[in-house]
């Protein structure tokens, strides 16, 4: 899985939350393992930041992210968006 290690490797992410080509979508992991889905971390783009910058382990500091199919794949039935419950399989 890609690291996140500051804001300059997210923001190009955030600005096409889509792989090309296929069309798959990017999901981000959090440093508590958790995922997260495009909308909730431009939805919340300050606690990223914040947790980013300051490396606080508190479910907003993303770490990595990776396409949908393959971190959903031994996964699908617990694949969603720990913010928003939005499912990646579907």
């Amino acid at each position: 899985m890609p690291e996140i290690q500051n804001m300059n490797t997210l923001k190009p992410l955030l600005r096409q939350p889509y792989a090309w080509p296929g069309g798959y979508e990017f999901v981000f992991m959090t440093s508590d393992g958790g995922l997260l889905c495009h909308k909730c971390i431009k939805d919340e783009f300050k606690s990223v930041v914040w947790s980013i910058k300051n490396k606080v382990d508190d479910g907003w500091r993303v770490v990595g992210y990776d396409l949908d199919q393959i971190i959903c794949d031994d996964n699908a039935d617990f694949c969603t968006c720990d913010h928003c419950n939005k499912s990646f399989t579907e």
